[in-house]
């Protein structure tokens, strides 16, 4: 029987029972600390040995076999998760080709309850890396276990303890084990503290990175000498004045000046026209116009190729990067995967930059994630100044990696892209055939490729924003003489090139293609270039530059839907 006595709560503790209570917890919290900090040099030493570019070959291989055998039960689970809830919604709309058990009914009802909120908290998260997310990110949700949604913290927590390991471990010297990672960590102020400075760090890699771009332009601009005009400046600020004008034929003319603060001054330097500051290394700049024409490859839309051995669901197709061994020479290649037909890139360096060789027949790829990150490196015209880009061949991890490095005053942070072989790929990109027959060639100068653009591309640009129906197509034709592009709603317009070549062709283009090669040809200040079209369906744009010479072959648009693929092939690649 219970008394008032047997439910009092116990007698308050002493000072001393409750200082005891407190040292407790600390000891525990500590143990706490010590366990995360253990865990994560635990953690960094898998991805050390299984990923890295340490790691040895048999080691990656059966890391990533670890990793794809638990993303294919985490398929399976989220697979039944979705046949769960379309039960739910059949019962619901009583369209069910079954007659369920009282039992099942119950639980079909109080599944047609679930949110989509509670649907979404059921499924695994697949041991993965989201496009731009840390390297560390796939090993810490495999080697944890982290495949709920929630966990997503703990994934960028980790993530970020063992980025600063990666960025300190030449301190480890060659003892790298988990007594001196957390002897390193330890010295860092312990876990939490790791993930402060890699925080940290990261924003003040943003400042430097713009402290560093306006005082190269600064040094840039107080070097310039291209020349003065007569105008009282009434807002000059920290030495600049910014001007607006209008383009008066091969003349400015200058029409006002702009009053900035500080910032927007700084704003507005950055902005400047990138030759100001100088080019970037050959190879950088190399790369970059590559990944640039890149672009125009397209991505993201089903594809008819299934993912027997992942989903089950259809692919989407995927731009893809391989360096391709030509005879005597190294083509980086830009196409797409789960395809038949898509805009191919052939990009060669010119002698001095060096990509890595690869022998004739064999093909690398970089993976998906990395040429993003990549892309996203290259990108910044100013940034690319301060980009050093390194190929190195036979160090154990792939056949080629580039190391790209980012150097800003004393700090610099390097990146690594390993092109690892296509042979073992089931899906290849896509290429041109050997046999492509043009049937005409024209040359396009600058002048123009600006001209068909300002009179009549960019009219279509502003005003048509997609292009998915047949019926929207361009018309391209050219002979000797004329170049002509048409569109059904927009009219036709013909263009004097007199290039004084024999033969014509017409082709049927996916509007968005022309513009945006056009586009990308003036951005990229070609000077002057090759055109030719096979009229089985493909054209293409050649012409060289100080650092590479390039190649970009656009399909035409099938008769019936999609893009011919008559001139298209896969990548073959030999063992």
């Amino acid at each position: 029987m219970n008394t008032a006595e047997n439910i009092l709560p116990p007698q308050p503790p002493t000072v001393d029972q409750l200082n005891g209570l407190i040292v407790a917890a600390q000891t525990e919290y500590a143990n706490y600390k010590s366990s995360a900090m253990k865990s994560a040099a635990n953690a960094y030493l898998v991805w050390y040995h299984g990923e890295s570019l340490h790691a040895e070959t048999y080691m990656r291989t059966w890391l990533m076999e670890q990793i794809k055998n638990c993303n294919s039960l985490i398929d399976a689970h989220n697979t039944a998760v979705e046949t769960r809830r379309n039960r739910a919604k059949q019962y619901a709309k009583n369209t069910m080709n079954e007659n369920p058990s009282a039992t099942e009914k119950e639980n079909l009802i109080a599944d047609g309850k679930l949110t989509a909120a509670q649907w979404a908290a059921l499924k695994q998260v697949k041991f993965e890396a989201r496009d731009g997310s840390s390297n560390f990110t796939r090993i810490v949700k495999f080697v944890f276990g982290f495949k709920k949604p929630s966990d997503a913290s703990h994934v960028s927590r980790y993530a970020k303890v063992l980025e600063y390991i990666e960025q300190h471990k030449n301190e480890l010297g060659c003892d790298i084990s988990v007594g001196t990672i957390v002897a390193l960590l330890t010295d860092a102020g312990g876990f939490d503290a790791a993930i402060d400075k890699v925080r940290n760090s990261e924003a003040a890699n943003d400042d430097n990175v713009r402290e560093a771009k306006l005082t190269k332009i600064k040094e840039a601009v107080a070097l310039a000498d291209t020349g003065q005009l007569a105008f009282k400046a009434k807002f000059e600020k920290d030495g600049y004045v910014f001007l607006v004008g209008r383009p008066n034929g091969d003349q400015v003319t200058v029409c006002g000046e702009l009053a900035l603060n500080d910032n927007e001054a700084d704003d507005m330097l950055l902005k400047i026209d990138s030759t100001v500051i100088g080019k970037p290394s050959p190879m950088v700049d190399f790369v970059a116009r590559a990944f640039s024409l890149g672009e125009l490859v397209r991505e993201g839309r089903d594809s008819n190729i299934n993912d027997t051995a992942g989903t089950g669901k259809k692919f989407k197709v995927a731009r893809s990067f391989c360096l391709v061994g030509q005879a005597g020479r190294t083509d980086l290649s830009i196409s797409a995967r789960y395809t038949e037909a898509s805009a191919v890139i052939h990009a060669y360096p010119k002698t001095g930059v060096t990509i890595g060789s690869v022998q004739q027949g064999q093909a690398l790829m970089l993976k998906a994630d990395a040429g993003l990150e990549l892309g996203k490196q290259l990108r910044d015209p100013t940034k690319r100044v301060f980009l050093d880009l390194q190929a190195m061949e036979d160090i154990g991890s792939a056949p080629v990696v580039w190391e790209a490095t980012t150097k800003l005053g004393d700090n610099a942070k390097t990146l690594i892209f390993e092109w690892q072989s296509l042979f073992t790929e089931a899906n290849r990109p896509v290429s041109v055939k050997d046999s492509y027959d043009p049937a005409s060639t024209i040359t396009l100068k600058q002048e123009h490729l600006r001209a068909i653009f300002s009179e009549y591309l960019c009219q279509w640009k502003r005003t048509k924003k997609d292009d998915s129906k047949v019926k929207k197509q361009l018309t391209l034709s050219f002979d000797g003489s004329t170049f002509t592009v048409g569109h059904e709603a927009f009219g036709h317009k013909n263009f004097v090139v007199d290039d004084k070549l024999n033969g014509s062709v017409s082709l049927q283009m996916r509007p968005r293609d022309i513009v945006d090669l056009f586009t990308k040809l003036i951005e990229l200040d070609v000077d002057c270039c090759s055109m030719s079209a096979d009229p089985t369906g493909l054209l293409a744009v050649t012409w060289d530059d100080e650092v590479g010479d390039y190649a970009v072959y656009l399909p035409a648009i099938h008769e019936l839907d999609g893009l011919k693929d008559k001139c298209m092939k896969y990548i073959k690649v030999s063992k």
